[in-house]
């Protein structure tokens, strides 16, 4: 699996919107940041959010 595949699909995405080069290089720096806040763990770890149906 390479290293940034996630990073590679979100550009991808952003190219084919035609977003501009600094958007995407903000939502880069964004994902990365969340990423790292979260140490590192793949999206299956993450704890499950339960909703209240109140």
């Amino acid at each position: 699996m390479p290293k940034h595949q996630l990073l590679d699909e979100v550009r991808e995405v952003l190219r084919i919107k035609n977003y501009s080069y600094r958007t995407e290089k903000s939502y880069i720096r964004w994902i990365c940041k969340f990423v790292l806040f979260h140490n590192k763990r793949i999206r299956e770890t993450w704890p499950s959010r339960k909703s209240s149906s109140s």
